[in-house]
């Protein structure tokens, strides 16, 4: 059916959640609370009155850092649909693991303050240390290391967007923001936004929040 682009994350979650429910393992993952291992990004080509086509192919991406789950998605997902989607193809393919210059938000960053919305009463300064907090919590449960508190994660955070950008989520309407962020050089720094392409930055990353592309650093003439 016609999809409006601030409601498509849900569809897409909609369709993602239908086939982690076949399996118990994935089911139980989905209801947890806390960090899950993959996020997603939105349909793609954008259409210019920001409406998706009934009866058009679009492609989405899916990044995960749990090569099972990968697989899963692999051996699951084709074939799938609910009564707005159905996927047709999937093609999969691992990221180089190479020196990253920066990162920028693909889909809208989500960071919950107790005041609500950030813009009203924090800086960028709290957005930068609620994000490297998020992410050193996911490095923790996904490696079991501890990072120390005085690592230099970026080296500067550019806001893209002059006002929030608002998605529908469950009858409400979450606002979020694109950023650009340029990554420190050193090797932790590194890990953590390496991790970050795959489990998303900021919160709610498995209902289609913080989704980032990257840039490598260029190669030396």
């Amino acid at each position: 059916e016609n999809i409006n682009s601030n409601e498509s994350n849900e569809y897409i979650c909609e369709l993602i959640d239908s086939v982690l429910a076949k399996e118990e393992k994935y089911l139980k993952m989905h209801n947890n609370i806390g960090f899950k291992k993959y996020c997603f990004n939105n349909f793609y080509p954008m259409e210019k009155d920001y409406i998706y086509k009934e009866g058009n192919i679009y492609t989405f991406k899916l990044r995960s850092v749990d090569k099972d789950l990968v697989k899963y998605i692999e051996d699951n997902m084709k074939n799938s649909y609910t009564k707005s989607i159905k996927v047709l193809s999937i093609t999969s393919r691992v990221i180089p693991k190479k020196h990253i210059d920066k990162v920028f938000s693909i889909t809208p960053t989500v960071i919950k303050f107790e005041s609500g919305y950030w813009r009203s009463s924090n800086s960028i300064e709290d957005i930068e240390n609620r994000i490297v907090k998020n992410l050193k919590k996911k490095y923790k449960q996904y490696c079991g290391v501890e990072l120390s508190d005085n690592i230099e994660v970026f080296n500067f955070i550019k806001l893209k967007n002059k006002r929030p950008i608002p998605t529908k989520y469950k009858n409400i309407c979450l606002l979020g923001d694109k950023f650009e962020f340029k990554v420190s050089n050193n090797p932790i720094a590194q890990e953590l936004l390496y991790l970050a392409l795959g489990t998303g930055l900021g919160e709610m990353n498995a209902r289609g929040f913080g989704f980032t592309n990257y840039l490598w650093i260029p190669k030396a003439d």
